[in-house]
């Protein structure tokens, strides 16, 4: 029974991302390298309600941790070290809502520097304003060395969860070859076409390859 609803879990994730779960969810997903084969649900609930949410989780102490019971020392240890990462991807995200993608240029750099050093192909979206200021970006897809797959429905919902009217989607080609396929130029047109439907522009769409890249809707590089 645990083993399935674990499954259930992890297709939660895949789906609508580990931020479209409720916080006793997210700490039992977290939960789960830590305690193989078990129910983590019930410690997660335990540890939202004493330590009074997922905040307070986060700055609580190993020592902390290891006064519940069943919580697993190695989780215990880990469950710190999250915080950090947190702030640092807040502040990271602070950042980005300053930026401004209005010169092209501007924009294919921010996404060489994503993608640039990813082994396997990328898709990645970045969502904007009406005044082309980030609000944020999402990992869409990641796949083999050579392909991966540009799917409009996670980057529509994206779109909704930052309240985006602009976006931005790039991939790269790890394997070199920095000219559009046939493919790249279909699905870039039709995803225009999708996302005006729902009143979102595509702004462009980039091909990385090491330090370069190429605007599809352009078709130049930048």
């Amino acid at each position: 029974m645990a083993e399935g609803r674990r499954e259930r879990m992890r297709n939660k994730v895949r789906t609508h991302g580990i931020e479209g779960l409720p916080p006793h969810e997210i700490v039992e997903f977290l939960l789960y390298p830590f305690v193989p084969r078990k129910d983590t649900s019930p410690l997660a609930k335990a540890l939202l309600n004493e330590l009074g949410g997922l905040d307070n989780l986060l700055k609580a102490t190993e020592e902390e941790l290891l006064s519940f019971p069943g919580m697993p020392k190695m989780a215990a240890l880990t469950f710190p070290l999250y915080k950090p990462l947190v702030e640092s991807a807040n502040t990271l995200n602070t950042r980005n809502r300053n930026k401004c993608t209005k010169d092209s240029s501007q924009a294919s750099k921010y996404c060489i520097n994503l993608l640039k050093n990813c082994y396997n192909e990328r898709v990645i979206a970045i969502y904007l304003d009406t005044n082309e200021k980030i609000l944020g970006q999402k990992i869409i897809s990641e796949g083999t060395t050579n392909r991966a797959k540009i799917d409009f429905t996670k980057i529509s919902k994206g779109a909704i969860l930052y309240n985006a009217k602009r976006v931005i989607i790039a991939h790269n080609h790890p394997n070199g070859g920095m000219f559009p396929s046939t493919d790249d130029l279909l699905v870039t047109n039709s995803l225009k076409e999708y996302l005006e439907k729902l009143d979102i522009k595509l702004l462009d769409h980039f091909i990385i390859c090491g330090d370069e890249a190429i605007s599809i809707l352009r078709g130049r590089k930048q």
